[in-house]
C-alpha cells in the first residue's frame, strides 16, 4: 500500500494537522488498522496521536483517499476530539 500526500493543512491552535492522503493500488478498501500504522510510519507520529476521519473508496476504483488528523501529542488529541459513542444491545 503507496501513499501519497494530497493535501495538507497546519492548524496551530489545536496542535494539528489534516492530511489527505491517496492510497494506489489497493483492490479493497484499506482497513483503519493498516492505514493508522502506514500514516504513523511516515509522520513519525505515535499512533496514540493520530484520528483517522475517513477512508473512502469510489466504487470499481483502485484508489482510495484517506483523511486524518494529526496532533503534536496524544494528549492533544483526547483534549480537541469528540469520542465516538458506541451502541450499547438493548434487552
Amino acid at each position: 500500500m503507496e501513499l501519497k500526500i494530497i493535501k495538507q493543512e497546519e492548524n496551530p491552535l489545536l496542535h494539528r494537522k489534516t492530511i489527505t492522503y491517496q492510497v494506489e493500488g489497493h483492490s479493497a478498501t484499506p482497513s483503519h488498522q493498516e492505514s493508522l500504522e502506514k500514516i504513523s510510519a511516515l509522520t513519525g507520529k505515535e499512533k496514540d496521536s493520530i484520528r483517522i476521519k475517513k477512508i473512502q473508496q469510489p466504487y470499481g476504483s483502485p484508489n482510495a483517499t484517506i483523511e486524518a488528523n494529526v496532533y503534536d501529542k496524544p494528549e492533544y488529541l483526547k483534549k480537541y476530539e469528540v469520542e465516538e459513542k458506541k451502541n450499547e444491545a438493548k434487552e
